[in-house]
């Protein structure tokens, strides 16, 4: 189950992310509900809303301004006992609601999305890199997990290998370019120039790095 694994890990790599954020929400509610808290001491009738404590009033702020539950009852009983109070809790359910708990969700998709992006991203690499190792078995002549010129200038006539690099977005032509970097001359124990050999994961990296 790639998928749930995708998200499972997401949700894994956002909790720090998460936990500053509810912290956060929870610092609001405290703040607005110890307003309310001082506001049901000047004026009683807010008493009979559930702000009668700090505690209650919190709870009154976090299921009906963050979560929505019958909130529309609450601002209208609020706006019978003054304007002002159901004015104040509107800026509260903007501020929780709309910002904070849409932030939470904006955290959450974020990091999914650069989770799910990481994992697509390995599985490329892993298939490009198993699928370019096949067929440089193919052409290594001498079994000695090296490339020389002459068998690269093969491998890069294999249809095989046009179609793997189109898969991967890798524009063959770069690739041939690269050919007199890769391959480039040097002088030899001897003392006679000879053509630099490529270690099978020095190509790969090579192939990589036009990803």
């Amino acid at each position: 189950f790639p998928q749930l694994f995708v998200l499972v890990k997401g949700i894994v790599l956002a909790m720090r992310s998460l936990l500053y954020t509810l912290l956060l929400l929870f610092l609001l509610v405290f703040v607005f509900g110890v307003a309310m808290k001082n506001f049901s001491d000047l004026d009683p009738r807010l008493e009979t809303l559930q702000f009668d404590s700090v505690g209650r009033a919190m709870w009154s702020l976090w299921v009906h301004c963050t979560l929505l539950d019958n909130v529309g009852a609450l601002l209208n009983a609020l706006s019978e006992v003054h304007i002002g109070y159901a004015m104040f809790v509107i800026v509260f359910i903007f501020v929780s609601n709309l910002t904070m708990l849409n932030m939470l969700v904006g955290v959450l998709c974020e990091v999914i999305t650069r989770v799910s992006a990481e994992q697509k991203n390995e599985t490329d690499i892993y298939e490009l890199d198993h699928a370019i190792r096949d067929l440089l078995e193919c052409y290594d002549v001498e079994d000695d997990k090296r490339l020389r010129l002459s068998e690269f200038r093969q491998l890069m006539t294999n249809p095989d290998l046009q179609v793997i690099l189109k898969q991967h977005n890798i524009d063959r032509n770069d690739l041939l370019r690269m050919e007199g970097v890769m391959f480039e001359p040097i002088i030899a124990e001897s003392g006679e120039p000879e053509t630099r050999q490529l270690t099978f994961d020095a190509f790969v990296d090579k192939v990589f790095q036009l990803r």
